[in-house]
């Protein structure tokens, strides 16, 4: 935001939540995906017939 304002671009910040939004709905769900498959692989990893 800064940088847009130093350079003159700051007009541009108007359209940022058109591409920042959708960037963090897609990451949130990227990183619940990785919890739930980390969560299932440890649940299928943990159990005492596998361990040596």
């Amino acid at each position: 935001m800064v940088l847009l304002g130093t350079l003159g671009l700051a007009a541009l910040t108007g359209y940022l939540d058109y591409v920042l939004l959708p960037a963090l709905v897609f990451f949130i769900g990227l990183t619940c995906y990785a919890v739930w498959r980390k969560k299932k692989h440890d649940a299928c990893c943990d159990s005492p017939s596998t361990k040596e």
